[in-house]
């Protein structure tokens, strides 16, 4: 017997009860007629020292409707260095809904997210991946937005991986 998720009534039912649910049983399931097939933007930014990028374009795939569900910043300094990070949605919203999952934001306003990756001498870290909730829909060939503050005068090199699905109609075999 193969193990199936539980529906969403289920997900509610055990809520309610006080019961402890994995964050991915809560996330969107797909209509019927639809498939969910797990998916990966990857995206690379180079700052100079003590260099602001900001509103860089991470360009959504144009073929399915992504569903944003995790975030991974690797970063590689030249040296000692510090990097803050901070995304938009395509209407220049902050989403500020990943606080929780990226940790503690700086005094700076709108927030951003410090240490997510940083390095000393040229190795590099921050490659766990950050699980988002709720997850963050990017219809086809949308945009996200990241801002990107090198403050300890280090170049760097950031790479950003989305993960999360692509949901696409079920092909019918003729």
């Amino acid at each position: 017997m193969t193990p199936t998720a539980p529906s969403q009534s289920d997900v509610q039912n055990a809520a309610l009860a006080g019961l402890y649910i994995p964050l991915y049983h809560r996330y969107s399931k797909p209509p019927a007629g639809w498939d969910d097939n797990e998916f990966e933007h990857f995206f690379t930014f180079t700052n100079n020292a003590n260099q602001t990028l900001l509103n860089q374009p991470m360009q959504i795939a144009t073929d399915a409707d992504f569903y944003w569900r995790g975030v991974q910043i690797q970063t590689l300094f030249s040296g000692g260095g510090a990097i803050k990070v901070r995304f938009r949605d395509s209407y220049g919203n902050y989403l500020e809904s990943i606080q929780s999952a990226l940790g503690v934001p700086s005094l700076a306003t709108p927030p951003f997210f410090e240490n997510l990756g940083g390095s000393q001498g040229g190795t590099a870290s921050g490659a766990l991946c950050y699980p988002m909730f709720p997850e963050i829909f990017c219809p086809r060939n949308g945009s996200l937005f990241v801002d990107l503050i090198e403050y300890l005068g280090s170049s760097c090199t950031s790479q950003i991986l989305l993960t999360g699905v692509q949901r696409r109609p079920i092909q019918r075999q003729i």
